[in-house]
């Protein structure tokens, strides 16, 4: 599939956004990114983000050779292998927000966010939270967010990330109760920030609902994680972070499969993820029948097993998923560890001897081969993390805006609090029409 195919094809992601629908790309390897294939997509079909997905890179690792230049200058410097994958995954986020900074910068950060997983070795709510920190100083852009999975510890780490003025993209839920649990996480996250005097509008915040988990159960279940998220943007402690400038959360249909299912989880304030091979499917035949979320759903007093899904099955599903996911990264290492031992243990070095920039690195940023682990290690992560930006040199130290500068100017000040939940979370989408 190419750009071309899809910009040939109605144009449904275009129809989506009117709709308040959020379009992502779920995965994009190293080939795609170094072909400029992310920033034509975003420019031609409507795509607005990406969700960095790892078995693209273990599939790029299988089937080309897009990571050997990096991954022989990573063994050249003996990198280990667990480091050696979140390298390559901070290459890719970086290439990523590169091609959607432009798209980050005209929406004044709504849009262009790209979503990057964070490895589950580092252990605890605490390493958690120091990887999250890490991976955002070595992405070193500001529409970079960082994946987190909804369990308990995940959870604590996404409201603490959240209150250092982090963007998080947290999942995926499988129930009502987890997605009550998420948003608690998310209020209090952003009140931590707001305590601090951050900026809420940079701080962005993704709740991932895996549809094709959910099997014959998705679209039901769908329509009730909708109702609560209406309801969780007439909550009071809602209204009050509108005040302090904050931007809704969005509900983010992941896992769709072929596509089959997008016009049935269209609703205001949502978005979706979808795989190369499901965006060309939806662009080719899938026709909108406008929001076919709110207001069609049961209402959460009357349903069996709070909605149709026992909170042991949910319980049995976030479990399978984790299973899953550690596989997935097991399955990575072993192919990063394989790579790196083929790989040439002597540098390239030109006639005087001194090395040369290797294909892995930065052509934007200088040292972005370095260690994202060590990176950094031992600085303060509240005090280094994304909340704050250096400023020009000789600039006074201080809590200032996310990104600011590469906005072009500082954010805007918070607006009123609306009085419908849908306009008081107005700032991105627009308003719903009423």
């Amino acid at each position: 599939m190419t750009c071309a195919d899809l910009s040939e094809t109605p144009d449904v992601l275009r129809q989506l956004a009117d709709e308040g629908v959020t379009p992502w790309l779920e995965g994009i390897g190293r080939a795609g990114l170094d072909g400029g294939q992310l920033r034509r997509l975003a420019g031609r079909t409507g795509v607005q983000g990406l969700l960095c997905d790892l078995g693209t890179l273990v599939q790029g690792l299988r089937e080309t050779g897009a990571y050997a230049a990096q991954l022989a200058e990573l063994a050249a410097r003996g990198i280990p292998a667990r480091t050696a994958l979140e390298e390559l995954l901070v290459h890719d986020a970086r290439r990523a927000c590169d091609a959607l900074l432009p798209l980050y910068r005209a929406s004044d950060g709504a849009q262009g966010l790209v979503a990057v997983p964070l490895a589950p070795w580092h252990g605890g709510v605490d390493g958690t939270v120091e990887a999250a920190h890490r991976t955002v100083l070595a992405v070193d852009r500001p529409n970079v967010v960082v994946v987190l999975p909804a369990t308990e510890e995940g959870l604590a780490a996404s409201e603490r990330c959240l209150g250092a003025g982090l963007g998080v993209h947290a999942g995926p839920v499988f129930g009502p109760d987890g997605y009550t649990a998420l948003v608690q996480a998310w209020f209090s996250g952003l009140e931590r920030a707001r305590d601090r005097g951050l900026d809420l509008r940079a701080i962005a915040s993704f709740a991932s609902v895996r549809v094709q988990d959910l099997g014959a159960t998705a679209v039901g279940l769908a329509r009730l994680l909708y109702e609560c998220y209406e309801a969780a943007l007439g909550a009071p402690r809602w209204h009050d972070l509108v005040r302090a400038g904050a931007r809704p959360q969005r509900l983010m249909w992941t896992g769709l499969g072929d596509g089959g299912a997008v016009e049935r989880l269209v609703g205001w304030g949502t978005g979706m993820a979808l795989s190369l091979p499901a965006l060309a499917r939806v662009a080719r035949s899938t026709r909108l029948r406008g929001d076919t979320l709110s207001g069609t759903g049961p209402r959460i007093g009357r349903l069996p097993s709070r909605g149709g899904i026992a909170p042991a099955t949910a319980a049995a599903l976030a479990a399978a998923h984790t299973r899953a996911v550690l596989a997935l990264w097991s399955r990575a290492v072993r192919l990063v560890t394989r790579e790196l031992a083929a790989g040439d243990p002597v540098p390239p070095a030109d006639a005087r001897g001194t090395v040369r920039p290797g294909a892995g690195q930065d052509p934007v940023r200088p040292g972005a081969g370095q260690d994202p682990v060590r990176r950094g290690a031992g600085q303060d992560p509240v005090r280094r993390g994304a909340a704050q930006d250096p400023g020009p040199p000789g600039a006074a130290a201080g809590p200032v805006p996310p990104a600011a500068h590469l906005r072009g100017g500082p954010a805007p000040a918070a607006g009123p609090c609306g009085a419908a939940p849908a306009s008081a979370a107005a700032s991105a989408p627009p308003p719903r029409p009423r």
